[in-house]
């Protein structure tokens, strides 16, 4: 056996290992479906919620040692 084909087969076989391990485990609903479509209105404006309409539209906040 020449190295080139224990090469190309060694990696099939782990190919074919890691691809049947995958739709084994992975549920079908996972990578079947496919993703909706974003629906925007025409002319809406996006609110902003937590802003303040007289102060800055962001707000620094302090950490406290229990947050980190």
């Amino acid at each position: 056996m020449t190295v080139r084909l224990f090469v190309t087969s060694a990696g099939t076989l782990i190919f074919v290992w890691l691809a049947t391990t995958y739709f084994r485990v992975v549920p079908m609903d996972s990578y079947l479906r496919s993703a909706a479509p974003a629906v925007s209105v025409a002319g809406a404006e996006p609110e902003l919620a937590g802003t303040n309409v007289e102060g800055p539209a962001y707000a620094l906040r302090a950490e406290t040692p229990l947050e980190r």
